[in-house]
């Protein structure tokens, strides 16, 4: 949090560069006999003997945009005015006035805030100004409200580029946005600009635009896509559906530039409905929850067309197959598949696509001489040889040398030493009768030991067996 607020804070960085201005102008005078100025207190500072005009009360008004909000300046501001980067300057005798806008990752300060770190966060901000100028005297710093929202607010005697200034600033967050209004003006011309300065901010009004539509409209369809996701329960045979949903739907939203090529929206409303069952039910700090999370970002950005969409797919894509699941082509779809010749032979994790996968592996292309098959509500794993058949019912095949992981609250069955440790586990019972089995190999044919039981049991693997877990789970 530090790290973001003071990189975007910084203000008194960026003005250090702008003494080119019609302000250090007003002072080059002063400022090149190189006299001593004495930085005095707040009420020193603010005793004047030369106020000036309030320009909002004498001059015509001109209305200025910054992303979401609109603000108002003297005419005479403007004609000085110039930009640098996301900075406006505006400048008046003796004076200069910043508006800085910055992308940040938050839609207003109240999503960071707590009781708690408020005053680390304010702090956080004031050292970034703070770093920025040779010497710093602190007036004072508060927050404030602002358009409804939390701000902060500094004032400060501040010696910028050898120029000794009274510095008023205020920050604050909208629509991920940070604005920053602040105002210098020079010492040693003896004026004070407060009033002007408190118009300016009395000034600031949020701007209705096309963006806010479309964040009210993704605001409803993520909220109502959360609803369906949570009548629809958290369970093992339903997470295995999602998983199916997200990988089948998620090249097709993955090659969406628009919102309408979502089509008929089937494929659409899969995937959505995935990414909000994600972040509903996955605790925070899960790679599930982030998939959620991310997954929304992503649909934001394309339904604001800014250009990020794209991008964020393929962060998602990485973070899904970081939990051992694969996106990738190396995928073997439903359908039957002679070994040898439509896919290699080896070690393979079967994935359910509808919430109850099938596989049978045979020796004969009639399906008749069975080998190994099973029902499934997550996963399976099955080695298969040269010149057998493999069956895949409603799930996938991944080579398990791309599934380095699997969850252990919804697998059906786990590789000991890749997939779960050697030990003793406890197993709960999911229902009333309860299964499980540790396989020798990975044709399911040896068995080391199995159980039906109720309420719980305990296993101890071994590296190299496989523990199958159905109507059960493993207590975490």
């Amino acid at each position: 949090m530090k790290k973001l607020l003071v990189a975007v804070l910084c203000m008194a960085l960026l003005l250090a560069g702008c003494n080119g201005g019609n302000a250090s102008e007003a002072s080059s005078s002063e400022a090149s006999t190189e006299a001593e100025i004495q930085v005095e207190s707040e009420e020193s500072s603010q005793d004047t003997s030369n106020v000036s005009e309030n320009l909002y009360e004498s001059d015509t008004l001109l209305t200025k945009n910054a992303a979401d909000v609109e603000y108002q300046i003297p005419s005479t501001w403007d004609s000085g005015s110039n930009e640098s980067d996301n900075v406006t300057y505006y400048y008046d005798d003796g004076m200069m006035v910043m508006v800085q806008l910055q992308s940040v990752e938050y839609d207003s300060y109240d999503d960071v805030v707590t009781p708690e770190n408020e005053e680390s966060i304010k702090n956080s901000t004031l050292d970034g100004i703070k770093n920025g100028a040779e010497s710093y005297e602190e007036i004072s710093s508060e927050t404030i409200e602002i358009l409804g929202l939390t701000g902060f607010r500094y004032v400060a005697n501040a010696k910028i580029s050898g120029i000794e200034w009274f510095m008023d600033s205020v920050l604050f967050v909208y629509n991920r946005n940070l604005y920053v209004f602040g105002m210098l003006v020079d010492l040693d011309s003896g004026l004070d600009y407060s009033l002007e300065f408190a118009s300016l901010l009395d000034s600031i009004v949020v701007v209705e635009s096309q963006n806010d539509g479309i964040e009210g409209i993704y605001a409803d369809l993520k909220s109502s896509m959360d609803e369906v996701v949570r009548d629809l329960g958290y369970s093992g045979a339903m997470t295995a559906l999602i998983m199916g949903e997200f990988k089948e739907t998620f090249e097709f939203v993955s090659n969406m530039d628009s919102f309408s090529d979502a089509g008929d929206g089937e494929e659409f409303t899969k995937f959505l409905r995935a990414i909000s069952y994600f972040e509903v039910f996955y605790d925070e700090g899960t790679v599930g929850k982030e998939v959620g999370e991310r997954g929304w970002d992503a649909i934001r950005s394309l339904m604001l067309m800014d250009g990020e969409f794209h991008a964020k797919m393929e962060e998602l894509k990485s973070l899904y197959e970081s939990t051992g699941n694969t996106l990738s082509d190396t995928s073997y779809e439903a359908g039957q598949y002679k070994i040898g010749q439509d896919m290699p032979s080896g070690e393979y994790v079967i994935f359910s696509n509808s919430g109850s996968g099938y596989f049978a592996v045979t020796s004969d292309s009639n399906g008749d001489d069975i080998i190994a098959n099973e029902n499934f509500d997550y996963n399976s794993i099955i080695t298969v040889k040269d010149g057998e058949y493999l069956e895949l019912s409603r799930c996938y095949a991944v080579p398990i040398s791309e599934v380095n992981t699997l969850p252990l609250d919804s697998a059906n069955m786990l590789k000991v030493g890749l997939h779960i440790s050697a030990g003793e586990y406890k197993l709960i019972a999911d229902s009333d009768r309860a299964y499980y089995c540790i396989y020798n190999d990975g044709r399911q044919n040896d068995i080391e030991s199995n159980d039906n039981f109720s309420g719980q049991a305990y296993v101890t693997i071994e590296d190299g067996q496989y523990l199958l877990l159905s109507r059960c789970h493993i207590e975490q």
